[in-house]
């Protein structure tokens, strides 16, 4: 049986309308693993370029958000594989356990947006890394699920360590589709 390895994603949002306050929604926790993808390790003969996880729309909140922040929880002593990365974000009408594993394309959403961009190398050092979006990224639950996308280009050094993770099960949160190698390229939970 394949290992499930999921990066917790945190975001942080900014609900609308009405009072707007920030929010945090916590997906992947508690975690139970670490995982090298897509941040610290490749495998395979070229190493992955693009890994995906679609979030179920029942795991926020029923208004239209705005979405600032993405964090990740690097572990101790981690360093980024470096490249540069592009965070998307989309709705997708695709389902957690359901993305295209052959075309990636074909997982995105038609609003489609590049959330931020950004060169990594060395020691994450802290344990919580944050990318902050170029600007906010709407979204709205009642259309569809969430699709967080990550494209990596200018790959150099590998990097080291993991980011905390879950296995098996995230009990229909989310699951993952990557070019990582390994003999399917999707992990789903």
């Amino acid at each position: 049986m394949k290992r499930l390895r999921l990066i917790i994603l945190a975001i942080v949002c900014l609900l609308m309308p009405g009072n707007i306050h920030a929010s945090t929604v916590v997906l992947g926790d508690p975690q139970n693993w670490g995982t090298g993808w897509p941040f610290t390790l490749y495998y395979g003969s070229g190493g992955g370029t693009r890994y995906q996880q679609v979030y179920d729309e029942e795991e926020f909140p029923s208004s239209p958000m705005e979405i600032t922040d993405i964090s990740f929880f690097p572990r101790e002593g981690a360093k980024w594989r470096e490249g540069t990365y592009k965070l998307y974000l989309s709705v997708t009408s695709k389902s957690v356990n359901g993305l295209d594993t052959s075309n990636l394309d074909n997982n995105v959403g038609v609003n489609e947006q590049l959330f931020t961009s950004v060169s990594l190398s060395g020691l994450i050092g802290s344990t919580k890394y944050t990318f902050t979006g170029n600007s906010p990224y709407t979204y709205d639950p009642s259309v569809g699920n969430l699709l967080l996308d990550i494209r990596i280009s200018n790959i150099g050094v590998n990097g080291a360590g993991a980011f905390d993770g879950r296995t098996w099960d995230s009990d229909g949160e989310f699951s993952v589709a990557h070019n990582f190698g390994g003999p399917s390229s999707t992990i789903v939970v």
